[in-house]
């Protein structure tokens, strides 16, 4: 399907006390796994593209800071397909990739999304927070009279917006008895 992929990874020392890596991968896909039988293009194929990096603050011996963000975007072309049995305009395909629309908008989706985990030892104690927030948006259209006739199409996109928060106090792992005590808000 003239898939064109590719992932790298790489972590460095920037300083004594700050590290960071950074990860990206990508996937693109030329020809579809099916076709969109009203106009005869592919229909069938995706794309994402994925970032993320983390850097890692040690301002002391006792505290380590661990920040983190990410983005994600994808976008997919695929549709619904009159299937044998299946009370449709257009005729029944064989190839189930095969689909019935008269439009292709690509189902899209992005995301970001920020983190901070912090923790700081106390000796016999540890106190951990982690923060985080991701912001997910997705547009997702639908033929749904399966025909090449504009009858019925239902559009949906969703924002989602997720924020939360832990703490935990925990014993360290030099203590015989390991335990932890937190709270989390989503």
């Amino acid at each position: 399907y003239s898939i064109l992929k590719g992932d790298f990874y790489g972590t460095t020392g920037l300083t004594e006390n700050l590290a960071a890596d950074l990860s990206i991968a990508f996937r693109e896909q030329g020809d579809g796994t099916g076709t969109e039988r009203v106009r005869g293009i592919d229909i069938g194929f995706e794309e994402y593209q994925n970032l993320r990096t983390k850097v890692l603050w040690t301002p002391g011996e006792d505290t380590d800071l661990v920040l983190t963000g990410q983005w994600v975007e994808s976008k997919e072309w695929y549709g619904q397909a009159c299937q044998a049995g299946s009370v449709c305009i257009s005729p029944y395909s064989p190839n189930f990739a095969d689909v019935s629309l008269n439009f292709s908008v690509p189902a899209r989706a992005h995301s970001a999304l920020g983190a901070l985990h912090a923790t700081h030892n106390f000796g016999p104690v540890s106190l951990v927070s982690i923060s985080s927030y991701q912001r997910t948006k997705s547009d997702y259209p639908v033929d749904s009279d399966f025909s090449g006739v504009t009858f019925q199409h239902i559009g949906r996109i969703q924002t989602t917006e997720t924020y939360s928060q832990e703490f935990q106090l925990q014993s360290t792992y030099e203590s015989p008895f390991q335990w932890v005590l937190g709270a989390f808000y989503w």
